[in-house]
């Protein structure tokens, strides 16, 4: 969904600019439209390690407190 955020941002300008200057669909999606879609990668890169670190340390603490249970027991 944020991609699709990101490329409805892509200014036509760039594209239309891309096409004048001969290059193919493909290549203007490459070599225009990738590079402008890098502030999205970066915010996405940097809220997906945020939350892969809430994740671990979710389950840091469950397994720390088991461990605990299980050697009190032993």
């Amino acid at each position: 969904m944020i991609y699709l955020a990101g490329l409805q941002a892509v200014p036509r300008d760039a594209l239309e600019a891309a096409a004048l200057d001969g290059a193919t669909p493909m290549r203007s999606s490459f070599s225009v439209a990738l590079p402008l879609l890098g502030p999205t990668t970066f915010f996405l890169g940097i809220t997906t390690l945020f939350s892969s670190l809430q994740s671990f340390s979710a389950a840091a603490e469950i397994t720390t407190s088991y461990e605990q249970n299980v050697a009190r027991y032993i």
